[in-house]
This record gives C-alpha cells, sequence and structure tokens, in this order.
C-alpha cells in the first residue's frame, strides 16, 4: 500500500477580491432576471446559486491522504477500483502540480488533487498510479467548467 499527502484544491481565494466578482455578478444576474421575466422565485434562485458559489469557493483547501493498492484508489476516504478508472494527467501550475483522476462514477467524474512542488513521494505516486491506469494527457481538457474557472482565477 501506498500513502501519500495532497492539497483538495489549488488557491486559498479567502482574501481574493475575485470572490465579491461573483457575489457581484450573481446579483447583478439575479437582478437583471427578475425584470426580464418578472418572477421574484427565478431572482431568488439565481441569488442563493451565487452565495452557494461564494461560500464554495472560499473554502480553504485542505489537506486529504491518497491511498493506493493493488486493487483500488482511496481519496479522501472514498475508494474507487482500478478498474472504475479511465485514466489519469498532470499538469503543471508552477509552484503546484495538478493531477486528474478520470473515473467511470456519474457524481465524481474527475478527481483533483495538488501537491506542492518537489514534495516528497512525487516520483514514487507517478510511478504507482501508471501501473494501473493509463496517463491521457487529453484529460485536462474534458471538464469545460474546471477549465473556465482556472482562466479566470477562480481554481
Amino acid at each position: 500500500m501506498f500513502r501519500i499527502n495532497a492539497l483538495s484544491k489549488y488557491k486559498d481565494l479567502n482574501e481574493s477580491p475575485k470572490l465579491y466578482y461573483v457575489l457581484g455578478v450573481s446579483s447583478f444576474i439575479s437582478i437583471i432576471s427578475f425584470f426580464f421575466y418578472k418572477n421574484f422565485f427565478i431572482a431568488l434562485v439565481l441569488l442563493v446559486s451565487g452565495i452557494v458559489s461564494f461560500i464554495i469557493l472560499s473554502r480553504k483547501p485542505k489537506n486529504i491522504l491518497i491511498e493506493m493498492n493493488n486493487f483500488s484508489f482511496i481519496f479522501d476516504g472514498s475508494k474507487t477500483k482500478w478498474d472504475d478508472c479511465i485514466g489519469w494527467t498532470m499538469v503543471d501550475l508552477g509552484d503546484m502540480t495538478e493531477i486528474i483522476v478520470q473515473t467511470t462514477d456519474v457524481t465524481q467524474q474527475f478527481l483533483y488533487f495538488y501537491f506542492k512542488e518537489k514534495q516528497p513521494g512525487i516520483k514514487e505516486f507517478i510511478l504507482y498510479i501508471s501501473d494501473n491506469i493509463p496517463y491521457l494527457p487529453n484529460i485536462q481538457r474534458k471538464n469545460v467548467v474546471h477549465q473556465f474557472l482556472r482562466i479566470i482565477g477562480l481554481i
């Protein structure tokens, strides 16, 4: 069995003004939708969605444990069999390395975790995961929402 610590998120946005832009844009869209549709419920749902997005994006990155054995991949306590993994890829973000694992699970199709540069155990992790699932570099372009949020600097 192989174990390594990783981070659940790339950026800590607690001090960033980008979070307040999320609230501002969601409030603006909520107000505009109220004027167009004259429906308070739609405006309220859009506003609540913006607030939930703010809360989700403001969470701090937490340390997670990645465990691997001959049969499964355990990501922060949730077990995925190697047969349910399609592939993995690695993205260099400068000071961090993003690992993306694509699975066949409908509820969690992509698993994202991050390593600090030159963290001990990364080479062993790469060897271990490469022995069990194929490296597919095109996985990083499959999740359009994740890619968009990374481009605008929210993750």
